[in-house]
């Protein structure tokens, strides 16, 4: 027979949820304080008996999900912020500098747009011809943007920009 008794060496725990005996008796294995007497025979008076339920625990799976759920609420609402901003950025500004901003942004996009397409190609054209396409595309690209790619965006736009001033249809004229 084991010195523990006929049950076996394994003790009963009377709360699971309970921090181990080391813990509440201050660390110290073989030192007991007065108050620590009747511990092991201290029961939870809990619901006639009834032992406190537990949280359920969530599945990995459940958590990414409830992470990226709320990463993607946050990145949604610092877009939405940061398009408010641009908004009244641009609601606030005359209306030559929004009509300004439209060329510069045209123009960027479209010489961007020629230099991602120049380089899918760049390594098939001949050297030779390398050298006087590259600057002409670029050159008829920001031609492209200035005249003909700004103006439709500020006519499609015109219900969005502010109303012009009197001064700036006579520099127009």
């Amino acid at each position: 027979m084991s010195p523990a008794g006929p049950r076996g060496s394994k003790k009963r725990k009377k709360n699971p949820g309970a921090p181990p005996p080391s813990a509440r008796r201050g660390g110290r294995r073989g030192a007991a304080s007065p108050s620590d007497e009747g511990d092991e025979d201290i029961e939870l008076n809990t619901d006639a008996g009834k032992q406190v339920p537990s949280v359920p625990k969530r599945s990995k799976e459940q958590k990414n999900k409830e992470m990226w759920t709320q990463g993607k609420k946050g990145l949604s609402d610092i877009w939405e912020n940061y398009v408010q901003m641009l908004r009244r950025d641009f609601q606030k500004r005359p209306r030559g500098s929004q009509e300004q901003l439209i060329l510069r942004l045209s123009q960027v996009l479209t010489i961007g747009c020629v230099v991602v397409l120049l380089n899918f190609f760049y390594s098939f054209i001949p050297s030779v011809i390398r050298l006087f396409a590259f600057p002409l595309l670029l050159v008829a690209a920001w031609f492209v943007a200035t005249r003909a790619i700004a103006p439709m965006i500020v006519v499609r736009f015109e219900d969005h920009l502010n109303p012009r001033d009197d001064n700036d249809e006579d520099e127009d004229s």
